[in-house]
């Protein structure tokens, strides 16, 4: 996950998903690798697969990361 968020700053979205995608199959209810992982969708310009992986937060995430992935859904559908 550090890797991949080694390559999100970079802007090496491509790689950074990759990362992200390894680490989710590792741990698939990680709200914190999802939440990066729409990031970095989201950079990539991939807004499908962004809100995809919101919903996803919200389906593991805690009350925090819940709020935040609602917020971040509504901004992308608006």
């Amino acid at each position: 996950s550090m890797t991949a968020v080694t390559y999100l700053l970079e802007e090496k979205y491509d790689k950074a998903i990759e990362y992200f995608t390894n680490a989710e199959k590792i741990n698939p209810r990680d709200c914190i690798v999802l939440n990066n992982l729409a990031e970095a969708c989201i950079r990539k310009g991939d807004k499908a697969n962004g809100i995809k992986y919101y919903e996803l937060v919200k389906k593991y995430g805690d009350s925090e990361h819940v709020q935040n992935a609602k917020k971040r859904i509504s901004e992308l559908k608006n």
